[in-house]
């Protein structure tokens, strides 16, 4: 099971004794999911962005579910703290490219960050943190404990924590390690844990531009970033654009555009590049490091012109994210429909390029159905399943629940083994995306195209609806289609299908010779009548029509009765 992905001030170290036996403890500050490893470390952060690497590091595993607030007091192995001055740093990932979360350090006095680990006792303060805010420097002790307050806000405790005033000890005599749980209420929580696109221009000539956004709250450095360009169905980078030596700022977005972009483009671009952008049918990918963290297109497919749904397409075309959508999509692989997540604008539209907004001030949870294999022919016997994509985006750590069903005024129960399919989509903790089977039944009677709707409703929790509805179309694979008369009469002076052919099924009720009027006896008209079971019981729309020759146009003759 996958764990929460953790960003600088999630936890905060509130306690340590540096004289044997080593102990420490650490508070949650966001809820976090079983399976959330955080490495702890005394190795000092060297000036060179490194780690010194000489002395320890242990891995702690959440077993359960732990709420915020949440005080843990890990079993130390393989770290041998230093009485002489040490520090303990909580990061995630691998050591060699880490996520820092929080650090402390106890070396020299007064308590300050070193400018550089040179040695065992000594670190800079680690990339991304901030000292006083989700970093603390003490006085050089050899135990201590926090002593500040144990409620308010995420922000409020991370300032308390990291002041070391709020902090007392002793060199002689070991500290009771923290154990009572702290009160975590509501503040300015981040709504995303990574940089994600937000808007996508593929306009005319050379109008090609990628907007990144970040509202993890933090500002981030792109040092380990990259754009990726996979062309015509490749699966290999064609074009690979480094996002290293800039930085973006939480609630900013970043700006990447061809170099001979238009004015507009480029007067909001951060970062301009000559290398060979992309047209409609070509992947793009945000890596960070060597994790993909979002996706536009599919790796290794090719489309066509471009990807398409729900009336928007990746080709010709300005893309933004749904101010719903708070994470990226990290499956490379993933078939992709633009109108899961995005909204679609005419070719050339710059006019939002250079900023982005969200909603709310929670990622949450969202819903968002869309076709996958939902337009073909039912066949003439058995079930053929139609098929769509139930996605869930944003807070995907617990499970979520959400009811679907089907309605149509073409098609009808028959359609589909006698009864209208509807039922509960359950994702997993963790799962992103759901797969709704509708089976349809096969026959061989003649009709018309038929389109159904598939609405979910009634989500679990919090969760919302972004995207609620999906249009399936049965074809039609059984010969001419058959047109009531009703249809053709209409309900007005004239038929709505006026200059049309089409074909009707009906009883013939009279016939018309030319009689006295001509000497061979030719059929030259006749009235048919629709038959009982195809009435549609509307008195504006009469259920007998004249037709002047079999073989010609329907034309309304006035012949209502």
């Amino acid at each position: 099971m996958a764990g929460t992905v953790l960003l600088p001030g999630d936890i905060a170290i509130i306690g340590f004794n540096f004289d044997n036996p080593d102990e420490f403890a650490f508070v949650t500050l966001v809820d976090i999911v079983a399976g959330t490893e955080i490495s702890f470390t005394d190795n000092g952060w060297q000036a060179n962005g490194t780690f010194r690497d000489t002395e320890g590091t242990f891995t702690w595993t959440a077993g359960t579910d732990i709420a915020a607030g949440t005080v843990i007091n890990p079993t130390v192995s393989s770290v041998a703290f230093s009485a002489s001055g040490d520090q303990i740093i909580a990061y995630q990932g691998d050591s060699n490219n880490p996520t820092f979360i929080y650090a402390l350090n106890s070396e020299g006095n007064p308590g300050v960050w070193q400018s550089d680990a040179t040695s065992s006792n000594t670190s800079a303060l680690p990339t991304g943190l901030v000292n006083g805010e989700t970093a603390v420097a003490l006085d050089e002790i050899d135990n201590a404990v926090y002593t500040g307050i144990t409620s308010g806000t995420k922000e409020e405790l991370l300032a308390a924590i990291s002041d070391q005033s709020n902090w007392s000890g002793d060199n002689s005599n070991r500290q009771t390690m923290p154990t009572n749980s702290f009160t975590v209420s509501g503040g300015t929580t981040p709504v995303a844990t990574e940089l994600f696109i937000s808007e996508y221009i593929e306009g005319s000539s050379n109008n090609k531009a990628i907007e990144i956004a970040n509202f993890t709250g933090n500002t981030v450095d792109l040092t380990d970033y990259s754009l990726e360009f996979y062309f015509n169905g490749n699966t290999s980078a064609g074009t690979i654009i480094s996002l290293a030596g800039n930085m973006v700022a939480d609630g900013d977005v970043f700006v990447i555009a061809d170099n001979d972009a238009d004015a507009a483009i480029l007067a909001v671009a951060d970062l301009t590049s000559t290398s060979s952008f992309f047209n409609g049918d070509d992947a793009i990918v945000l890596r960070n490091g060597s994790n993909i963290i979002d996706v536009i297109g599919q790796i290794g497919v090719d489309p066509g012109s471009e990807w398409s749904g729900g009336g928007i397409g990746t080709q010709n075309e300005t893309l933004r994210r749904q101010s719903s959508i708070t994470q990226g999509d990290n499956n490379g692989n993933d078939p992709f429909d633009p109108s899961v997540e995005w909204e679609g604008f005419a070719q050339d539209t710059f006019d939002g390029l250079g900023s982005h907004t969200i909603d709310g001030g929670s990622s949450g949870t969202t819903l968002a159905i869309a076709p996958n294999d939902a337009d073909k022919a039912e066949g003439d016997t058995g079930n053929t399943a139609f098929t769509f994509t139930v996605t869930r985006s944003g807070d995907i750590t617990g499970t979520t629940s959400v009811d679907f069903a089907v309605t149509s005024t073409e098609a009808n129960s028959v359609d589909f083994g006698g009864i209208l399919p509807s039922g509960t989509i359950s994702f997993a903790a963790n799962e992103s995306s759901q797969t709704v089977i509708i089976n349809v039944s096969g026959d061989t009677d003649p009709e018309l195209d038929e389109n159904f709707t598939v609405t979910l409703s009634n989500p679990s929790g919090s969760a919302t609806l972004t995207t609620a509805t999906a249009n399936g179309t049965i074809q039609n694979d059984d010969g001419i289609p058959i047109t009531l008369i009703s249809t053709v009469q209409g309900s007005g002076v004239t038929s709505p299908l006026q200059g049309q052919t089409v074909t009707i099924e009906a009883v013939v009720v009279g016939d018309y010779q030319d009689g006295a009027n001509g000497t061979n006896g030719d059929l030259n008209g006749f009235f048919v009548q629709e038959e009982d079971a195809d009435a549609d019981g509307n008195a504006l729309t009469s259920e007998v029509d004249g037709v002047t020759r079999i073989g010609k146009n329907v034309s309304n003759k006035g012949f209502r009765i």
